[in-house]
């Protein structure tokens, strides 16, 4: 750590997508700072797949698990639950070799050069997704694994695959009240107390 090392560091930073604050430059020992040539970084041969313990730490930072409520105005309401990884364009080999190493997703785009990774499909979230993040194997070592966004995903995945083909009508009115407090429980809506009160749906819905 002199200098010399920290303008080094200073470089790789502002390659990266959000670059260096512009305040830095008005200090003379790093005003002529440049950003590192991206074009002379050794790739590894994208064929191969990646070690489990990289893709638990990625999805630590950037992965997501949802489970969504039924839309009554589609052909068959039912409740939804995806797995997705977003990422700018750039990466979207990496995105593929995750599908790769994982065997299952698709990778959907948009008009902000964003990449998604998503799994919807249940039977691979059941016997893919779950077994290879399941916190006791690949630690996901944040709010994504014990007790929050992981392990409610799991809990109402456990509900949506025992209920597969059986549609929402199917549905105890336990069941129902187990996903919707998975539901409140992850991502920012257990930040919401006002989830905390929702709506009751009777299991009595046509499918």
């Amino acid at each position: 750590m002199n200098l010399e090392g920290y303008k080094e560091i200073l470089s790789y930073k502002a390659a990266l997508k959000k670059g260096l604050a512009a305040n830095i430059f008005k200090h003379s020992a790093f005003s002529n700072v440049v950003p590192f040539n991206l074009t002379d970084i050794i790739f590894i041969e994208q064929n191969t797949n990646l070690e489990p313990e990289y893709i638990a730490g990625f999805v630590a930072g950037d992965g997501s698990f949802f489970i969504s409520r039924p839309k009554f105005n589609s052909k068959w309401p039912n409740y939804d639950a995806t797995f997705s990884i977003a990422q700018n364009q750039r990466d979207e080999a990496l995105l593929n070799r995750i599908i790769k190493t994982l065997g299952c997703g698709n990778i959907k785009s948009d008009s902000n050069n964003m990449r998604y990774l998503s799994v919807r499909n249940k039977n691979d979230l059941y016997f893919i997704i779950i077994p290879f993040f399941f916190f006791t194997q690949y630690n996901l070592n944040t709010n994504k694994s014990l007790r929050s966004d992981f392990y409610y995903f799991v809990i109402a995945m456990s509900i949506l695959y025992n209920n597969l083909g059986k549609g929402l009508k199917k549905l105890t009115q336990d069941n129902i009240d187990q996903l919707e407090n998975c539901i409140n429980s992850m991502n920012k809506n257990r930040y919401n107390s006002k989830n905390k009160d929702y709506a009751v749906i009777s299991s009595d819905n046509e499918e």
